[in-house]
């Protein structure tokens, strides 16, 4: 009783694609569960994360659109990393919408996220965390 390599190959093949499917659905972030953790409708949370908002309406597309899912971890990483220290969710969501960074030209942490720069975010709120000046 043999194998043979093509079907060997195949069975490997739907494996890993099982594996990377779990693995995608295990950081799928919920807009609905986001948008009612920090008191924000679709529409807000969309202008936030500068994404159409018929994209959050629409479950199909928020779950599957590669760029909302990062905007949403970029951005609930970024709460997280503040949130201790702001005091609660809502403290630091007026923080990540209002505060402007002296680092970043005065820009938010909001408009950064927008423009793709968050692990520069992200990197400046560890410098600032370790005793850097802000």
């Amino acid at each position: 009783m043999g194998y043979d390599m093509a079907s060997f190959q195949e069975a490997g093949a739907l494996w890993i694609g099982a594996a990377e499917e779990a693995a995608r659905a295990k950081t799928r972030q919920s807009p609905e569960a986001i948008g009612a953790r920090l008191r924000l409708s679709k529409g807000q949370l969309a202008d936030m994360l500068g994404v159409s908002a018929d994209t959050l309406y629409r479950a199909d597309r928020a779950a599957g659109s590669a760029k909302v899912q990062g905007r949403l971890m970029e951005m609930t990483s970024i709460l997280s990393s503040v949130e201790p220290w702001a005091g609660d969710e809502q403290a630091a969501l007026a923080w990540y919408l209002g505060y402007r960074i002296p680092a970043f030209g005065g820009r938010t942490a909001e408009q950064l996220v927008k423009d793709g720069k968050a692990g520069a975010v992200r990197d400046w709120l560890d410098t600032v965390a370790l005793g850097g000046f802000a």
